[in-house]
């Protein structure tokens, strides 16, 4: 619910942009990341999108820079593929930690943005974040989906609901998906009935609701603004350096 895409849909997007056709990579997906595998929708992959990528790092290769700073080049994997990701000194500083106790079967959201400037693609790798700090750091608002529920079962969860928000409140949007006569529409549920996007509500919320009727909407992931001075830039008398 929080990934943009696949790696496949990196790797396809690449080739379609340098005009090439690539081999499907299969990995055998018997496992967390297989199982979620179809709830992520093919899309296509721009130059320079910024993405969040549910995978785990097969490996990883510290790498001091020029300077003496720690960088790091990732294998970015999931069930249908792997790239490569770099994460430079200032975001490696920043990650590292997470890094340290995990094995590569961990699973994280890795935000980052690619790039299709080279003979492979790559992920820019921004950020990690673990399944647990996913709902609070991503999340924009809450479906909360009774269609297609027994009128009496959702009359009996909508009675219970004040009260169940009332102790989540927050600044994140909630929304009621249930049918009508005629359509199946989304009601977006008053302010004061808006909750904190914390992880114990998120467990809360698909306890009361189960899993599959609790929707998320990502508020996606913005990398970072280039800095200046990257050697590209131009002296202040106009002249390139």
């Amino acid at each position: 619910m929080f990934s943009d895409c696949r790696v496949k849909d990196i790797l396809a997007s690449a080739a379609a942009e340098k005009g090439e056709q690539t081999a499907e990579n299969d990995i055998d997906g018997g496992d967390e990341l297989s199982g979620r595998e179809d709830e992520l929708m093919g899309e296509k992959v721009f130059d320079g999108q910024s993405v969040v990528v549910l995978a785990r790092l097969a490996a990883i290769r510290r790498t001091p820079t020029k300077k003496g700073d720690l960088m790091a080049m990732l294998t970015v994997e999931d069930a249908t593929g792997s790239v490569e990701g770099v994460c430079f000194p200032d975001y490696w500083k920043k990650v590292s930690l997470l890094t340290k106790d995990s094995t590569p079967e961990t699973c994280f959201f890795v935000a980052g943005q690619v790039d299709f400037s080279r003979d492979n693609p790559q992920i820019k790798v921004f950020d990690l974040i673990t399944p647990e700090e996913v709902f609070p750091r991503l999340a924009d608002y809450v479906i909360l989906d009774l269609a297609n529920c027994a009128r009496e079962r959702q009359r009996e969860k909508i009675s219970r609901l004040k009260s169940l928000l009332e102790k989540m409140r927050g600044d994140t949007k909630v929304a009621l998906r249930i049918d009508t006569d005629e359509y199946t529409v989304d009601i977006l549920l008053p302010s004061d009935m808006n909750i904190c996007a914390s992880s114990d509500n998120y467990r809360l919320l698909k306890g009361e609701f189960g899993e599959q009727r609790v929707l998320v909407k990502s508020k996606g992931f913005k990398a970072p603004r280039r800095r200046s001075g990257n050697g590209k830039g131009r002296f202040r008398n106009g002249r390139s350096s």
